[in-house]
């Protein structure tokens, strides 16, 4: 462990240490709760891993080979992801698809999908998220074009405030995807395909 990830953790656990004080001042006979024990480490330990992508500078397109004759669209997901909103820091469930058009570079399929965790797990906005998976795969691949699009469930509307259960959906594109209609609605078609394949869908 990295000596900034363990004060991050540290910090995360008196943050969790905090809460369950608060929960005990609201009900005093949770005060000798043993389920309460050790919760403050385990709840530290699990929201890091929600936000693990921040300030982590990936490598996953740096290797990559020659397209040859390949220059049609590619395209993966749903990658499911759980992470945190900047605005509440509660939990958002996401199923993203991202696809791309090669020029000069292809990547391997799994790269895609780190690329997507890692810039998943921040405290991030869907919108700019959306726009940041988009513009790594573009200017990293040199790519023709690439998109993306997340439907996401957020613990903010589902568990609070209005209490519905309705995904938020975005997208972002760039180059061909931009300028060719088609393009677009190819990615779609896919998508569609894909439909049944997670519960996120």
């Amino acid at each position: 462990m990295t000596e900034k990830k363990e004060r991050v953790i540290s910090l995360f656990t008196e943050a969790g240490a905090k809460l369950i004080e608060g929960i005990k001042l609201l009900d005093p006979s949770l005060e000798d709760d043993e389920n309460f024990i050790r919760t403050d480490e385990r709840f530290a330990k699990g929201f890091f891993e929600l936000i693990e992508g921040t300030g982590a500078t990936g490598e996953e397109l740096d290797v990559t080979f020659k397209e040859g004759r390949y220059d049609e669209m590619i395209t993966v997901g749903p990658i499911c992801v759980v992470t945190v909103c900047p605005h509440h820091l509660l939990p958002v469930i996401m199923s993203i698809h991202v696809g791309y058009i090669p020029k000069e570079k292809v990547v391997g399929l799994s790269k895609l999908v780190r690329v997507a965790r890692r810039l998943a797990h921040r405290a991030v906005l869907q919108e700019k998220l959306t726009r940041d998976i988009v513009d790594e795969i573009t200017n990293k691949l040199r790519a023709r074009g690439a998109i993306c699009f997340i439907k996401a469930w957020h613990a903010c509307m589902f568990s609070r405030g209005v209490k519905e259960m309705t995904p938020v959906t975005t997208s972002a594109v760039t180059g061909i995807f931009l300028t060719e209609p088609t393009a677009k609605d190819e990615f779609f078609k896919l998508l569609e395909q894909t439909k049944n394949s997670s519960i996120l869908s």
